[in-house]
């Protein structure tokens, strides 16, 4: 008996030892002005408010599952649900950008609110920026089988360029490749030459690869702090950096109609089952301090770093949808706009142009 005894206390141990150290970690915030006399006087002043003040963002498991549920939404982009029953190919390109609310009251600018004040909030943006789409009739093989390849990649370094969100800045990169296999369960039928044209009932599935680094920069208020007989303008900013991978496997069942060869629309039911997800949140300082009193330190800048502040979660399992879509066709060119709502508050809107022949 004293021998389990001893393996039960070495086995606990040694599980508490393999434990991740950062889990025993929090938010940290250093200030350093390079400068002896200014650090005496308010170094420490500094770091006690900010580690008080950015202490809600110390770990962020609702905002990280957020922002991993919103990739797997945007990973939808340049979809040509809607557009089946061609003779031999359908090509697009498109964009599209989603959305994940805490409750259906919410508003981007309650969301941006809501994250400087309480800090964790379950909410999350995603964004496919560009996708395209090649589809091709696979009828040689088998009757009404579509087969369509997905692949994409964006990044705002190319262009020099930050989204600007109000005064929060937003730097973006994506990648995206998968397929889709869809089947026609019913056929398409017309009326009156074709001028309206139901597409039948097709459903599909496939597999998506979809990674996605966002940074984004999260304004906070700027404060003035003093003492030992100087001031610093505080700017406590932080920016929000999330590394998300999901593996996705979307099923869907879709109709859809084409009304005097030009307008058309359709509506379906799927889900997305994530088998398998990863996504980082790190936070980082995106301020410094400044001194304001006159004389040789006035303008000094200081340093202001935040460290052990991260957080890893993964993507929802199941994630079942609602999707439509409405356009218009000019011959074998169109303009298409997929809307899909997820039953908790999420939402993803797109644009897609493509040929269909």
């Amino acid at each position: 008996m004293k021998i389990r005894k001893i393996r039960k206390i070495i086995l606990a141990l040694a599980m508490a030892m393999a434990m991740p150290v950062s889990g025993l970690m929090a938010l940290t915030v250093t200030v350093d002005f390079g400068d002896a006399t200014l650090n005496t006087a308010l170094k420490s002043t500094i770091e006690t408010q900010l580690n008080s003040d950015l202490a809600k963002y110390d770990t962020m498991p609702d905002f990280t599952r957020g922002m991993a549920n919103s990739a797997v939404y945007a990973s939808n982009a340049g979809t040509t649900r809607g557009y089946q029953g061609y003779d031999l190919f359908n090509i697009s390109v498109g964009t599209m950008f989603s959305l994940q609310m805490p409750n259906a009251e919410m508003n981007a600018d309650a969301l941006t609110d809501d994250l400087q004040n309480k800090g964790d909030v379950y909410a999350g943006v995603g964004w496919q920026p560009v996708a395209g789409q090649i589809g091709i009739n696979m009828g040689f093989l088998v009757e009404d089988l579509y087969l369509t390849f997905k692949f994409g990649k964006f990044s705002t370094e190319w262009v020099d360029y930050e989204l600007g969100l109000g005064d929060d800045k937003v730097n973006y990169d994506a990648s995206i490749f998968g397929f889709m296999l869809n089947y026609s369960i019913v056929k398409e039928k017309s009326i009156l030459a074709r001028s309206i044209l139901w597409r039948g009932i097709t459903v599909g599935t496939g597999f998506t690869y979809a990674s996605s680094k966002i940074g984004y920069g999260l304004k906070l208020d700027t404060m003035t702090l003093s003492n030992g007989g100087y001031d610093a303008d505080v700017d406590p900013s932080i920016e929000l950096e999330v590394e998300s991978k999901n593996y996705i496997i979307p099923v869907e069942i879709y109709t859809s109609m084409r009304l005097l060869y030009i307008v058309n629309a359709g509506v379906g039911a799927g889900f997305d089952f994530v088998v398998g997800s990863n996504t980082d949140l790190n936070v980082s300082a995106d301020g410094d301090a400044t001194i304001t009193t006159a004389g040789i330190y006035q303008g000094t800048k200081g340093t202001i770093t935040v460290s052990d502040a991260s957080t890893s979660e993964k993507a929802d399992r199941f994630r079942p949808r609602l999707m439509a879509n409405v356009g218009v066709s000019l011959g074998p060119v169109y303009i298409d706009a997929p809307v899909t709502y997820y039953f908790d508050n999420a939402y993803s809107v797109g644009i897609t142009a493509g040929i269909v022949w």
